[in-house]
């Protein structure tokens, strides 16, 4: 004899609930879960990150390697052009100026330093021209974030290009970037602001 529902709770046999898939216990993946769970398990989903989850990991030293300002309006990676008989691609003129400026003003930083080695952590700011919509004669102006392209992406190309062979050896020793794109302040003027880090294992955390 098959019984169902409560028919079947009521004989002592359990109730088998199917839990949705990817899901473990606790109250967001059994509907019968009691009140009990509810205080031991906690929804993932809407636990708040914390500064914890993206730290870096506790074996890591950074050493700050060098401090570059370039005082130049940002200017975005533009996209290769062909030439049309030669068939070959090239970059636009407007970024191989700015590539050479970031270029330049890094070579007057680093001096007699050699190209950092290793892994490298870069926190770049770019900070662009106001808006003429957002400018006013007695108000405050604070600067506010860029939200509109071109994209922070192409921005750090021309940047990580321009400091290629001079600051580092080759840019694929960036390991991490901490990147921001906004307008300026009231009293600001545009430009970029780039710390580059040396990112350095810790050979006390391990065991001997």
């Amino acid at each position: 004899m098959v019984l169902e529902g409560r028919e079947e709770e009521k004989a002592g046999h359990e109730v088998q609930v199917e839990r949705p898939m990817g899901l473990g216990p606790g109250p967001w993946g059994d509907p019968s879960m009691t009140d009990e769970y509810e205080d031991e398990y906690e929804d993932p989903r809407e636990r708040e990150v914390t500064l914890e989850d993206v730290q870096r990991p506790p074996e890591w030293v950074m050493s700050l390697f060098l401090t570059l300002r370039v005082p130049i309006h940002p200017v975005a990676k533009g996209r290769p052009r062909f030439d049309g008989r030669s068939g070959r691609a090239y970059t636009p003129s407007k970024t191989r100026k700015h590539e050479q400026d970031i270029r330049d003003r890094a070579i007057r930083e680093m001096g007699i330093m050699a190209p950092a080695e290793g892994p490298l952590e870069l926190r770049v700011t770019f900070i662009l021209k106001r808006q003429t919509t957002k400018i006013w004669k007695k108000k405050a102006m604070p600067s506010y974030w860029s939200e509109t392209r071109p994209d922070l992406e192409n921005y750090l190309k021309a940047a990580l290009d321009g400091m290629d062979g001079v600051v580092m050896k080759d840019d694929g020793q960036v390991a991490r970037i901490v990147a921001e794109k906004r307008h300026a302040a009231g009293d600001e003027m545009p430009g970029i602001r780039i710390e580059v880090w040396e990112i350095k294992v810790d050979p006390d955390h391990f065991p001997r």
